[in-house]
């Protein structure tokens, strides 16, 4: 198998920094206990401040995905990048928030419980 730089260049992608998705896709065959959620969240800590993960996303499976291994832990991971890509900044950006989180949820069980 060639390394990322022979396939791709020297540099790693602003979208896969470290070539980390790719890597994971080489790895994937013998890869047991890895989980593509471990991968994303993985990606995620290590894109460049600034780069909006949705975006990031999209370049990901425009590039790897029409290459990538066919096994169950690749194709975890590029349906979890399809849900990455789907929350835009500006899409999460409109979704409500509440102030208290857990807090609010936990007030509003209380409530429903007691009827008051």
């Amino acid at each position: 198998m060639l390394s990322p730089q022979e396939t791709h260049g020297p540099a790693p992608p602003a979208f896969d920094p470290g070539w980390l998705i790719l890597r994971t896709f080489d790895a994937a065959p013998t890869a047991d206990d890895a989980t593509a959620e471990d991968a994303v969240l993985a990606w995620l800590i290590r894109l460049p401040e600034g780069l909006d993960p949705a975006e990031a996303a999209a370049a990901l499976l425009d590039a790897y995905a029409p290459t990538a291994p066919d096994d169950a832990l690749s194709r975890q991971i590029l349906a979890r990048m399809a849900e990455v890509r789907d929350f835009p900044c500006n899409r999460l950006a409109r979704l409500p928030r509440t102030r208290h989180g857990r807090r609010d949820r936990r007030a509003a069980a209380r409530k429903t419980v007691s009827g008051f």
